[in-house]
């Protein structure tokens, strides 16, 4: 009998998927990056002077998406303006895929001191950041309070000292520092003097 010959072709589509896997900021995930999301903004800490390294990721093969970065963002102080554009094209997808990333800077909480002195030495059980009260105890005698020095956590806190709540040197000196955000950590130093403990005499004339 007759032989029929039949030929099947088979062609493999061009990808059309024009999504990243993930994106990179120093390493680390992107918070909250999904692949078909194109528009964020990533916090950065006070004292940031150029952006971490930025990786997109492909979940294919190199070369077979054409994934374009420009950076335009410029970092000025605290202020950050533009943005880092990642342009993914895939062959068989006229669209391109822009993901924007925008950059601020955010103000440090920290609100603790790095140390903190009595006359030049560390306050004894000094842990600044679970111990707010420290008590010190000073010699019969003594009239003026002993020099009271600390050191900042970073650069940007305001720290003040107030005696105000004091009677000579008895009472509780506070100390308040203050966060660039705002948050505050308030120290206190209990100061007792030594009285004397001998009773004073009266004559009582007859």
């Amino acid at each position: 009998g007759a032989t029929s010959t039949y030929t099947i072709n088979f062609s493999v589509g061009q990808l059309t998927d024009n999504t990243l896997k993930n994106i990179l900021i120093g390493g680390s995930s992107l918070p909250g990056f999904s692949p078909t999301k194109t528009n964020y903004t990533v916090e950065l800490p006070l004292g940031t002077t150029a952006l971490p390294a930025i990786t997109p990721v492909s979940a294919y093969a190199t070369g077979e998406q054409t994934i374009t970065v420009s950076n335009g963002v410029t970092i000025a102080g605290d202020n950050c303006s533009g943005t880092y554009n990642i342009a993914v094209k895939a062959p068989g997808n006229s669209t391109t895929r822009t993901y924007k990333l925008s950059f601020k800077i955010t103000a440090s909480t920290y609100s603790y001191l790095q140390d903190l002195k009595i006359d030049g030495t560390t306050i004894a059980g000094w842990d600044p950041e679970n111990v707010f009260t420290y008590y010190i105890n000073l010699p019969l005698g003594t009239i003026t309070l002993p020099a009271i020095t600390w050191t900042k956590g970073d650069s940007y806190q305001t720290v003040v000292g107030d005696a105000g709540s004091m009677t000579g040197t008895d009472g509780t000196y506070k100390i308040t520092v203050t966060a660039a955000s705002g948050a505050q950590s308030i120290y206190k130093i209990v100061f007792t003097t030594a009285k004397s403990s001998r009773s004073e005499e009266r004559r009582v004339g007859k």
